[in-house]
């Protein structure tokens, strides 16, 4: 794996680009790819080319690479909206734990603000508990 993670960054050039199209690369394409990826730069583009063409090679008959080709397409296709739900599921997710906290939150300040009283952590048993697994 050319990236230290799979990351959206693979799918373009998996979905668009035959297996072996990597022979005739550059590496100002690939440093271009990067940039349009936002990639973090964590491997010069130098590097990330000698890796994929340090990677081993088949040998195999032209059916056989164009059988390989379609199987990866084919991969992608599948595996795509899959990406596509988990990176939907997590945004709501978060969005999800905002509203609850900021929910838990508003409560605490109301009542503080309605009782004329500081917020006092030593009064809450649940914040005690979560502050001393935490270790804070």
């Amino acid at each position: 794996m050319i990236f230290a993670e799979a990351s959206p960054i693979a799918w373009p050039s998996c979905g668009a680009t035959p297996p072996l199209s990597a022979k005739r690369l550059t590496e100002a394409q690939l440093q271009r790819f990067c940039k349009a990826q936002h990639y973090s730069g964590r491997r010069s583009a130098a590097d990330l080319l000698a890796r994929l063409r340090a990677a081993a090679t088949g040998h195999v008959g032209a059916h056989t690479e164009q059988a390989m080709a379609e199987v990866v397409r084919a991969q992608v296709a599948v595996l795509a909206p899959i990406v596509t739900q988990i990176t939907e599921l997590t945004r709501r997710i978060e969005q999800f734990t905002i509203r609850i906290l900021a929910r838990a939150w508003l409560r605490v300040i109301w009542r503080a603000w309605t009782d004329r009283k500081h917020y006092d952590p030593a009064l809450h048993g649940s914040a005690l508990a979560l502050a001393s697994t935490q270790g804070g």
